[in-house]
């Protein structure tokens, strides 16, 4: 029996080494053929490097690593000049350090290919070594693992967006987002900033589930009905900020609120609140063990 190819993302490894290939040669030949920059856009562990992997022995002409799928009698096999860049190996601590790893990566393009590559800003050694390959033949560019500006913003949104007073419009944290931009790196800033010790002390000896902090939209008179400390559940949580207006339900002339946890980063800080009251109170084991089994559910 074959095994199963996890964690592998080299085609040749798939091959050779008698794991499952499920056989998507028909599309990469309608991809090649159709001539044009082709961007793959897919999340992680989705098989964008095994594509790659695929196409770089395609384009080598690897012709026996394809016996037994569909490309395999349709494509001449012919061996082309490949350039070959896995960004995941680039520094990415600054912008500086990013451009001279992209630099070296293409000298080793280079030498892997035969060529001295004699510039060094890294669009001009990019375009030398693409202008000395395509002597040979055309050049096959690919390149592997990739961060584009909108694969950024859509996780700083999921790391630091979210909190809305209206359910209508979203803010981001302010004190979270410069530190982010400070840092360069996604790290949960809310718990670092301190843990409040009142959402603690609210907290001991309650019950209280997930779904008894969401499941009532609110009105805007519930947050001045009494002294927070009094307030029930979900108007203490969101005044607390660990949950927030996600929409508006109407009914008739009035208006209420979905409350739900605005980001990524709060929902981790207060579980980490909650695992810290669980270790000090048995009393808030019900209240900790609820939380931790429903909100990943929800928030994943």
């Amino acid at each position: 029996m074959k095994k199963l190819p996890v964690g592998i993302e080299d085609y040749k490894e798939i091959i050779t080494g008698d794991y499952i290939y499920v056989d998507k040669t028909k599309y990469i030949l309608e991809m090649v053929y159709s001539g044009i920059p082709t961007f793959l856009s897919r999340p992680r562990r989705f098989g964008k490097s095994l594509t790659v992997s695929t196409l770089y022995y395609l384009f080598k002409g690897e012709k026996e690593l394809f016996k037994g799928t569909y490309i395999y009698d349709k494509w001449d096999f012919k061996e082309y000049p490949i350039i070959r860049l896995n960004l995941f190996k680039s520094s990415t601590e600054s912008e500086e350090k990013f451009k001279k790893s992209l630099v070296k990566m293409i000298e080793q393009e280079g030498e892997r290919n035969g060529i001295e590559i004699t510039e060094t800003d890294y669009t001009f050694a990019f375009d030398e070594l693409i202008m000395k390959l395509s002597k040979k033949e055309k050049v096959v560019i690919l390149i592997d693992e990739y961060i584009t500006e909108k694969e950024l913003l859509e996780e700083m949104k999921r790391y630091y967006n979210g909190f809305s007073f209206d359910g209508e419009h979203t803010v981001y944290n302010p004190y979270s987002i410069l530190r982010f931009f400070s840092e360069k790196e996604f790290q949960n800033f809310w718990f670092e900033s301190g843990s409040p010790s009142f959402l603690y002390e609210y907290i001991k000896g309650k019950k209280i589930e997930y779904e008894d902090l969401v499941k009532t939209p609110v009105s805007a008179e519930d947050f001045s009905t009494r002294e927070i400390e009094d307030a029930k559940a979900n108007i203490f949580f969101t005044q607390a900020g660990y949950l927030t207006f996600k929409g508006i339900k109407k009914y008739g002339l009035k208006k209420k609120y979905i409350l739900d946890y605005p980001n990524f980063e709060v929902k981790e800080s207060l579980l980490k609140i909650l695992e810290e009251i669980n270790k000090n109170n048995n009393k808030a084991r019900e209240f900790a063990l609820a939380f931790i089994s429903t909100i990943w559910f929800h928030m994943a």
